[in-house]
């Protein structure tokens, strides 16, 4: 840089306290990057992410303010001075976006209020839409592509997930594939020696260089993955021969085995845990059912968008969405149904149990998601507090409910 440009930037003090900005904006963003702000403190600290945040946003309201007079005065004849200012305005929106994703991620993970995805995916589209059209400028591209890229895929993620919940296929398969899609994208920066490695391969190695919250978010599509190929097993299964699917899903827990090893509270494939538990116990029937009510219930796989089910009605109003190791039992439906109409206002943590003594059958039922239960059948009699059958039933109903994934959110950079 020659004499008279460094002349010029030290008689911009705006351009300075701008660049002085900048630089605690760098270390608020690796601490935002590394979920730092979600780790519990008992007080906030100038240092931590949301107190650099607070900092960064009171110095640039005073370059804006110090800017003013002089651009009323001559506006736009003193270029720099006037680039100082749009920037610093800009930023000043990234920051409060930035603020707002943090307030969202601890909302997200809050351990007292049960996670409504719904609700979490209409208070994200409106955060995007209120900055979609806030920090434009060129200079500001790299910090748009990389807000836009997060946004874009926790969006998606929560739109899959609350897709899947309503046993939608094709709407869940889409979300799934623009959140796989765009986190190739925004982890590329940290593959550019093996480009054509899977993100996730990376996720599944200790110690790595990818930053906390990427890595939570492609463990957040892993476990989305694992739930779509439990939820739409029936479907999936119909589109290959079964020697490929079974490829296909030991391929998926390979995978999910590798980070099963590194990141211990994510669980394995769900319907590998059903074939183990069913081995073990004897269950007679372990069965997935979706409580049609309420929702625009259209059957298994994909349908014509606009094409008219008609809505199921009696015993049918209870599908089995899957079922092992045989066909939902015919036979006890209307017990089944008068149970899971039964259990549908109690409390959702602990199963319901049933014993038939006429019959000698044994029910354990536990909801695992807002419109699933999952439901066990015994031809014999079975405790109440068999530890084999209750630790499952937990566990199954953690693993599709994302509690633990959730959990570990909660742990910020310390996962």
């Amino acid at each position: 840089m020659d004499r008279d440009k460094m002349t010029k930037i030290s008689n911009a003090p705006l351009l300075i306290s701008l660049l002085n900005v900048i630089n605690y904006l760098a270390i608020a963003e690796k601490s935002y990057l590394a979920l730092t702000f979600l780790e519990q403190k008992w007080f906030v600290r100038r240092e931590s992410g949301k107190g650099i945040y607070t900092q960064a946003s009171s110095e640039l309201q005073k370059i804006e303010q110090r800017s003013k007079p002089h651009l009323l005065q001559a506006p736009r004849q003193d270029g720099l001075e006037y680039l100082v200012s749009h920037i610093a305005e800009q930023l000043a929106q990234f920051v409060k976006a930035r603020q707002e994703m943090m307030d969202f991620y601890m909302k997200l993970c809050n351990p007292k209020v049960e996670t409504d995805y719904s609700e979490m995916s209409t208070i994200l589209d409106t955060i995007c839409e209120r900055y979609k059209n806030s920090f434009h400028h060129p200079l500001l591209a790299p910090l748009k592509n990389s807000w836009t890229l997060e946004t874009d895929i926790i969006l998606s993620l929560l739109q899959a997930r609350t897709a899947m919940s309503h046993w939608h296929f094709l709407p869940s398969l889409l979300r799934l594939h623009d959140a796989h899609t765009k986190l190739e994208v925004w982890g590329s920066p940290f593959k550019a020696k093996e480009p054509k490695k899977k993100l996730s391969a990376y996720v599944s190695v200790k110690n790595n260089v990818i930053p906390s919250l990427m890595c939570w978010l492609m463990r957040f599509y892993l476990a989305l993955i694992s739930k779509f190929s439990f939820y739409f097993h029936e479907t999936l299964s119909k589109q290959s021969p079964p020697a490929d699917i079974k490829s296909h899903l030991s391929n998926l827990s390979m995978d999910y085995t590798a980070i099963l090893r590194t990141f211990p509270y994510l669980d394995s494939l769900p319907l590998s845990r059903v074939v183990t538990f069913q081995k073990k116990t004897d269950a007679n029937y372990i069965i997935l059912v979706f409580d049609t009510h309420g929702s625009q219930y259209t059957g298994h796989g994909y349908h014509f968008p606009v094409g008219f089910t008609e809505p199921p009605t009696g015993l049918d109003s209870f599908p089995a969405v899957f079922s092992y190791p045989r066909d939902k039992p015919i036979h006890l439906w209307p017990n089944v149904v008068m149970l899971l109409s039964e259990s549908s206002g109690g409390n959702v943590e602990r199963p319901t149990y049933c014993y038939d003594m006429q019959q000698q059958i044994t029910y354990f039922i536990i909801k695992v998601d807002i419109k699933m239960s999952l439901l066990l059948v015994f031809e014999a009699k079975k405790s109440e507090k068999d530890t084999n059958i209750s630790n499952f039933l937990q566990d199954m109903a953690s693993c599709l409910r994302g509690t633990r994934l959730l959990s570990n959110l909660r742990q910020g950079s310390k996962n």
